[in-house]
């Protein structure tokens, strides 16, 4: 008898379902159109070194590689942002900037991992490439929030971090490469015990006890006067300095109410250069989309220029949707 299920990670689509997408994606589509944002598709196999180009800025293990006819290794594309550059570095290396493109399109990964509730997902998101300045990051912001009341979102909220604020800590207390990866993990994970056993011996008490905090500093405006008051060095505090900003424009433009912080959200650091942010709902199980600053992964692709972008995943979106907004 034939096998009627799909593979584990994987579901069929039914006509409510896929309509519904259809009519969510084309929301988007026309949101990003009118902020000058380009549609751009890529293909679904990559070559395997597109994940390689910067290192720590993808890891390889979730993605599925296959072996072409002529035996380069090929993956399914686990990711958009990656491929939307290598796009970029072809086609728009001489456009003024900054380049906006969109897209929306399937990736696929081996495991169920972070921001994915199943190995197959459909993205659709932006990349902002060219320049570094605040406003970019808040016009990004700005349209997080926007996509997400477009999709019908019950009060949609931006969870936002700043990997400079963590550096600068790690920075000033100078920690090894290999103990700063290892508290970064404890702290995206918010395991304070752990960080405060890793620290055990550490001699300066006060820099101590701020680490042991980082996983607790989340929630209003709040969160940054208290951040000020834990570090006076500087790269701390330009990190907090830009969220600061952040948050004016943002609530100039009305969405103040949108945003929280969380100087605890310290995804990779190989891959994230400024803020990182995280679409969410109540009680929702998963992030409907996620995002950050990148300044050094186009480099890798020739292209000397920052870049700011989020993804949001569909099935995620559509999960919280059949449950009034909330996905558990």
């Amino acid at each position: 008898m034939a096998q009627l299920l799909p593979p584990q990670g994987f579901r069929d689509s039914l006509p409510s379902e896929t309509s519904q997408r259809i009519e969510l994606l084309y929301k988007l589509y026309q949101l990003y159109d009118e902020h000058g944002f380009n549609t751009v598709e890529t293909p679904m196999l990559e070559p395997y070194g597109l994940l390689q180009v910067q290192e720590g800025s993808f890891d390889s293990r979730v993605a599925m590689k296959l072996v072409s006819q002529d035996g380069s290794v090929l993956v399914v594309r686990p990711d958009s942002t990656l491929p939307v550059l290598r796009l970029a570095s072809l086609y728009y290396a001489d456009s003024p900037l900054p380049i906006r493109l969109s897209y929306q399109q399937k990736i696929l990964r081996t495991a169920s991992v972070g921001s994915y509730s199943r190995a197959e997902q459909t993205q659709a998101g932006v990349e902002l490439i060219g320049g570094s300045s605040r406003e970019e990051d808040a016009e990004v912001l700005l349209l997080a929030i926007t996509s997400l009341e477009a999709l019908n979102i019950n009060d949609p909220q931006i969870d936002i971090g700043h990997v400079g604020f963590f550096n600068g800590l790690m920075e000033e207390a100078g920690l090894t490469e290999a103990q700063t990866e290892k508290l970064r993990q404890m702290v995206e994970k918010k395991d304070a015990l752990a960080i405060e056993l890793a620290l055990s011996e550490y001699k300066r008490e006060s820099l101590r006890e701020t680490i042991t905090r980082l996983p607790m500093l989340f929630g209003g405006k709040e969160v940054i006067d208290e951040a000020y008051e834990m570090s006076a060095y500087p790269p701390c505090r330009a990190a907090l300095d830009h969220l600061k900003d952040l948050i004016g424009i943002l609530g100039k433009h009305g969405k103040g109410g949108n945003v929280t912080f969380d100087l605890g959200m310290v995804q990779s650091i190989d891959y994230y250069t400024g803020i990182v942010f995280n679409g969410i709902t109540a009680n929702c199980a998963h992030p409907l989309l996620s995002g950050g600053r990148y300044d050094t992964l186009p480099k890798a692709f020739c292209m000397n220029r920052g870049a700011v972008g989020f993804a949001i995943y569909m099935d995620n979106v559509q999960e919280a949707l059949r449950k009034g907004g909330s996905c558990v």
